[in-house]
């Protein structure tokens, strides 16, 4: 995935993935900025709101979840 990320840094699906197998790692902040940088390009992804949105949930961030999910 970095090495595709490297390549196509304005690919969301990549930025997704990374950013969903940071969040599984337990690597937050890494995932806080693939996801919100997914979310940038591709602001309308349910997928990548919800990931997200779990992320804000793990930070006990409600509002921002709830944003996301909205």
């Amino acid at each position: 995935l970095d090495q595709g990320i490297e390549r196509f840094p304005d690919a969301p699906d990549l930025l997704v993935r990374r950013g969903s197998v940071r969040l599984q790692a337990g690597n937050i902040e890494g995932a806080r900025k693939d996801l919100d940088r997914a979310v940038e390009l591709a602001p309308k992804a349910a997928r990548t709101r919800y990931l997200r949105a779990r992320l804000f949930a793990n930070l006990q961030e409600w509002k921002s979840a709830l944003t996301d999910l909205d």
